[in-house]
């Protein structure tokens, strides 16, 4: 089986209540009505090239991670969002 990154952002998605990942949130501003529409073209040919560059998982799965590399979240380094 693959394994795949996964790109997150501090929002959560309504329904499953996990963080949403950054492509869903940029198409979420790409069907924005206030996005202006040069914005947009510019969102929609960057997930183009994600789309064409990168494989896509058949579905995605919430795991009970120990932490990085499965070390325990104690040693594990901590990255945060600025």
């Amino acid at each position: 089986m693959p394994t795949y990154l996964r790109f997150v952002t501090p929002q959560h998605h309504e329904d499953s209540g996990v963080r949403a990942g950054f492509l869903g949130v940029a198409r979420d501003a790409m069907r924005d009505p206030d996005t202006p529409h040069y914005s947009a073209e510019a969102i929609r040919d960057l997930i183009d090239w994600f789309e064409q560059n990168l494989a896509i998982p058949d579905r995605c799965t919430s795991t009970t991670s120990q932490g990085w590399f499965g070390l325990p979240r104690s040693v594990a380094p901590q990255v945060s969002a600025p």
